[in-house]
């Protein structure tokens, strides 16, 4: 669980840093899930930035083409 939180507090700087809000909220919420160890939490939060990240996937490749 101290590697969920981790992962969730980087990844919540990296959007901030990068001026990308959408990983900010599902990444702090994956942090509390690791630091409550809440696994369902956890995993609700991960599917979220999953989708988030796709997101953001698509729209660099729509700039890249």
């Amino acid at each position: 669980y101290d590697t969920v939180a981790a992962i969730g507090h980087a990844v919540h700087g990296s959007g901030e840093s990068l001026g990308m809000p959408g990983f900010t909220a599902p990444a702090s919420e994956l942090d509390a899930a690791g630091r409550t160890r809440d696994a369902d939490a956890a995993n609700d939060h991960l599917r979220a930035l999953r989708a988030v990240h796709a997101d953001a996937i698509a729209r660099l490749s729509t700039l890249a083409a």
